[in-house]
């Protein structure tokens, strides 16, 4: 079990056993710091056991990675989950029943084991003819390079989904004269790639007596071994898919999915990590992609640039000093700043993303303050 995090505010029920915020945060570290050290098999029921000791209503932003335990109240008996569906739906529960100390405004990382196989979804095979080529603006009836043989998968099979994997036959033109070759071309990740095919050859250097395997995980790593000596330049991060002989009685395609860490090629297993973030409304446990940040001190810096022709105060003063003086900022005008901020922080983001923005402000006396924005139209909006 990891377990790990930093408490905010605390707030008791019953007011004569209250602790104040920063003896109460001393306290749950003292727990967390002592029992993530233990090993014993006992430490979570003993970790269990002491937060049981806290009232409810604490404040707390939580990492955790679910155990057997947590897979077998949730009825999973392979200890992970089949959907992601199905561990959006289990989480809540599961949390609520090992910290119902934590309450309304908390927030909880949960790492989650998901059963998650590459398998070929549909397979199809197409021989290209001359009209084929034109569409797709060659000049001449065959392909040059390997962007063309991707560029021919999507133009021919425009609506694949994940994992379809075309055979395609083509012309194709090197060193000086025109063959006919055959791919196979694989959709996956959004994208169009060719998929190596192990020869006769790999497969011999690769320990087996046939051009085939019969198991799945032997393919997978003697595979990675062979992509280790074919590219073993890769870029870390790029992918690379391979469709190799599968044999259960019968010969049939199997895909496997390799991603190159900066010194070896890494097959995804069929069990992957994946984490969900929920956030506490008082009440229960909901999914929530709520990103908290608090500003930097060259965020003040970069704002107050930014905003130097709209309120030429406001951006002397964040500059001057590095937070908002409330005098010189409304609400509004800080809403907007940092809408244009992450919009330019982070470009790529979903509508509908959430940021719980943390900021230094002065009104007499120097203080903190949050705001909640949610990507809505476009611009980054206050969430009421």
């Amino acid at each position: 079990m990891v377990l790990e995090g930093h408490g905010h505010s605390v707030s008791k029920s019953n007011s004569s056993q209250k602790l104040n915020v920063e003896t109460m945060k001393k306290y749950i570290h003292f727990i967390i710091i002592g029992f993530t050290l233990l090993t014993a098999c006992d430490s979570t029921e003993d970790l269990y056991k002491e937060l049981d000791k806290l009232d409810t209503g604490l404040v707390y932003d939580l990492e955790y990675t679910l155990t057997s335990d947590d897979y077998d109240l949730a009825g999973e008996a392979f200890g992970n989950f089949s959907t992601e569906e199905d561990a959006v739906a289990a989480i809540p529960d599961i949390l609520k029943e090992n910290f119902p100390q934590f309450g309304a405004g908390s927030s909880a990382k949960v790492t989650y084991d998901l059963y998650n196989p590459i398998r070929i979804n549909n397979e199809d095979a197409y021989t290209m003819v001359p009209a084929d080529y034109d569409a797709i603006g060659e000049a001449s009836p065959r392909l040059n390079s390997q962007n063309d043989i991707t560029k021919a998968a999507a133009y021919l099979f425009p609506d694949a989904e994940a994992n379809d994997v075309l055979t395609l036959t083509y012309d194709y033109y090197a060193s000086g004269e025109t063959t006919t070759k055959t791919s196979k071309v694989t959709y996956y990740d959004a994208a169009w790639r060719i998929s190596y095919v192990p020869t006769t050859e790999d497969y011999t250097f690769m320990g087996q007596n046939f051009p085939n395997f019969d198991s799945r995980s032997t393919a997978r790593a003697r595979i990675g071994v062979l992509f280790d000596r074919l590219f073993p330049f890769g870029q870390e991060g790029e992918i690379r898919t391979a469709v190799f002989n599968y044999y259960t009685g019968t010969v049939s395609d199997f895909l496997v999915v390799y991603q190159f860490d900066g010194t070896n090629w890494k097959g995804f297993e069929d069990v992957v990590q994946r984490t969900l973030q929920l956030g506490n409304d008082g009440a229960v446990w909901v999914p929530d992609n709520t990103i908290k940040y608090t500003l930097a001190s060259g965020d003040y810096t970069a704002i107050g640039n930014a905003t130097a022709g709209s309120n030429p105060s406001g951006s002397a003063s964040a500059l001057q000093y590095g937070n908002f003086d409330t005098s010189l900022w409304t609400e509004a005008q800080i809403i907007a700043a940092f809408s244009d901020f992450l919009l330019e922080t982070y470009p790529g983001a979903a509508e509908g993303q959430k940021y719980l923005i943390s900021y230094k402000t002065y009104s007499g006396a120097a203080g903190t303050a949050e705001l909640l924005l949610i990507l809505d139209g476009g611009t980054y909006k206050k969430v009421q």
